[in-house]
């Protein structure tokens, strides 16, 4: 009886360190670790979609990442915990989208994405009210990146007490049709308080 009895409790410890390593995601320690973490997209913090040739997709970007260059200014690291940072990226065959345009095309995308993108871009929460971004940043890579990227910049306090945020972009001139990308707040909130090491 008492074998028996002891079976089943080694059988249940096991089972229980065996369900919390698989609950357990992997220590986040180097900026490196964050960068690999997001960019898998089993994680959910990457969405992609195919709009014909063109290849987009939304990430996440912890605020961790952000404050990388800004050292330790107490006031700005506040700021940036107080957002939530996206990415939208636009490519064609692995290379920057704008590059393979027509010139006239180009130049006329260029002042979109570089001025016009607040009109839209916005993020629903719960499928709420649209929440329009604080900030939309076009990155100019000049032909040296794999994908032309525009920074979303949102207030998190708009997302307090949500489950999910949509990020949605609407036709803006590429013939892309609306796009929607789909995010956890769990997956998102689960990094907040990870301190990265150099």
């Amino acid at each position: 009886m008492k074998r028996n009895t002891r079976t089943r409790l080694l059988l249940n410890m096991f089972l229980v360190a065996f369900a919390l390593c698989c609950s357990c995601k992997k220590a986040i320690r180097t900026p490196a670790e964050m960068t690999a973490y997001v960019n898998e997209p089993k994680n959910g913090l990457k969405v992609s979609q195919q709009a014909g040739k063109i290849e987009t997709s939304v990430t996440y970007k912890p605020w961790q990442m952000m404050a990388l260059n800004r050292g330790k200014d107490t006031a700005a690291l506040h700021g940036l915990k107080n957002k939530l940072f996206f990415v939208l990226s636009l490519s064609a065959n692995h290379k920057e989208l704008l590059r393979q345009l027509k010139f006239s095309d180009y130049s006329e995308m260029v002042q979109v994405l570089a001025f016009r993108m607040g009109d839209y871009v916005s993020a629903v929460p719960d499928r709420g009210k649209a929440v329009p971004p604080e900030e939309c940043l076009f990155q100019q890579t000049y032909g040296m990146g794999s994908a032309n990227q525009l920074l979303l910049v949102f207030d998190k306090a708009k997302f307090e007490h949500v489950k999910q945020a949509e990020i949605r972009i609407k036709e803006f001139g590429l013939n892309t049709g609306n796009l929607d990308y789909c995010f956890n707040l769990e997956d998102i909130n689960e990094l907040q308080d990870i301190a990265l090491h150099h």
